[in-house]
């Protein structure tokens, strides 16, 4: 079963997390020349969804941080941050 967890518009293109079969993909189009490109970019993550802005997206392992950046073709991992507390809400 698939199933769309998150659907967001980021500023420059529009942001998807599917979940199918237990696996979280980030599915992403790109606003390229006045459209959403197609077809999507994809990867894998693991975490919870956080937000967007831009080409950057945020999940949260535990009370892990991490960002994940878009580059125009591919997407990057970024070193991520550790919080103290529990993270209760996000606004990004």
């Amino acid at each position: 079963m698939v199933r769309v967890s998150h659907l967001e518009f980021t500023g420059t293109g529009l942001i998807a997390v599917v979940d199918q079969q237990g696996e979280s993909k980030l599915h992403f189009w790109p606003i390229e020349q006045g459209a959403l490109a197609a077809p999507a970019y994809e990867t894998k993550v693991s975490g919870n969804w956080m937000g967007a802005n831009g080409n950057l997206f945020y999940l949260a392992n535990g009370q892990v941080i991490t960002p994940v950046y878009f580059t125009g073709d591919s997407f990057v991992s970024l070193i991520g941050a550790s919080v103290d507390e529990p993270i209760i809400d996000s606004v990004v």
